[in-house]
C-alpha cells in the first residue's frame, strides 16, 4: 500500500471506531447521507486525510463493536482509540448508492482504497470535506472508556454466560 507523497491538505472527520476501521484496512466504504454529501462537498475523488472526531459515545462504540464483530474484526478498546487528530488517509475512487461490501449501509458511499495510518497529528475537525491544520490537543479518554472491559469477550458473549432468567406470565404458577 503506497502512501501519497504528502499528507493531503483536505480531510474528512469520521467518528471512531469507523476512522480506525478505515486506516486499519478493514472498512472500504464511508457511508454518508444525501444531505451530508451535498452540504459537505463530498463529491470528490483522490486522497484525503482522515480526522478522528473528538466525540464518541458509549452507544456509538457498542454499536460499532458489535457491527465489526459480526464481520470478524476486533476493534480496539475505546480508551485506545485516538480522537481529535489526523490518523491517516485514504483515496476516494467512487461514489455509489449500491455497493457489494459488508461495510456499505448507504444511502451514499465513498468507495475507499489505499488506506494508510500515520502517527496522530492533533487537529480540529469540521463538518464535511475541510482544509485541516495541525493544532489542538488529543482528546483524553472519558471515564466510561477507561473502565471498558479489557478482555477480548464481547458484551454479547458475557450476556450469554449469565444464568437464564425464568419469566412467567403467571407468577403464582412459577415453580
Amino acid at each position: 500500500m503506497e502512501k501519497p507523497p504528502m499528507l493531503p491538505k483536505f480531510a474528512l472527520s469520521i467518528r471512531q471506531t469507523w476512522a480506525w476501521a478505515i486506516v486499519a484496512g478493514h472498512k472500504d466504504v464511508e457511508n454518508r447521507s444525501r444531505v451530508a454529501m451535498r452540504k459537505g462537498h463530498l463529491d470528490f475523488a483522490g486522497f484525503f486525510a482522515i480526522h478522528a472526531a473528538k466525540t464518541m459515545t458509549k452507544y456509538e462504540y457498542e454499536f460499532a463493536f458489535k457491527f465489526m464483530e459480526r464481520r470478524g474484526v476486533q476493534c480496539p478498546a475505546p480508551a485506545g482509540l485516538t480522537r481529535g487528530a489526523i490518523i491517516g488517509g485514504a483515496r476516494v475512487v467512487g461514489l455509489v448508492s449500491r455497493y457489494d461490501s459488508p461495510w456499505f449501509t448507504g444511502p451514499i458511499g465513498l468507495v475507499l482504497t489505499e488506506a494508510f495510518r500515520i502517527d496522530p497529528i492533533p487537529a480540529l475537525g469540521a463538518l464535511g470535506h475541510f482544509e485541516w491544520r495541525p493544532g489542538g490537543i488529543l482528546e483524553e479518554p472519558r471515564p466510561w472508556m477507561q473502565t471498558w472491559p479489557l478482555s477480548s469477550r464481547s458484551p454479547r458473549q458475557e450476556q450469554q454466560d449469565e444464568e437464564p432468567v425464568q419469566l412467567s406470565l403467571f407468577p403464582e404458577r412459577a415453580s
